[in-house]
């Protein structure tokens, strides 16, 4: 029997909202609330958090800026990140990393 880990989303979600807005996501990343484009200009309340759809949550989604000062680079492949250094001039610093299904 596998082990459910929407308590655990929800966790996160609280902890992070002071930081960035959080929404529950789909398996497939698609956000499972219709309306979550206002917490690009204001934060969440604890009790906003707690009303989204986390029962049916297969991840969460952090809101990166403007909804907060997070900003995120997508390279799609192994050589992305190389091409975009050489064409921006920019040397990323050692920073947090992930690696995503799609």
């Amino acid at each position: 029997m596998k082990t459910s880990t929407r308590p655990d989303l929800l966790t996160a979600a609280l902890e992070h909202a002071h930081e960035a807005p959080a929404i529950p996501v789909a398996e497939n990343k698609k956000p499972l609330c219709d309306a979550w484009g206002h917490w690009l200009e204001r934060r969440q309340t604890e009790a906003e958090v707690r009303a989204l759809p986390w029962d049916r949550a297969g991840g969460i989604a952090l809101l990166t800026w403007p909804a907060s000062d997070r900003v995120v680079l997508d390279f799609d492949g192994p050589h992305a990140e190389k091409v975009w250094q050489e064409q921006a001039g920019i040397s990323l610093p050692l920073t947090a990393q992930t690696r995503t299904g799609g």
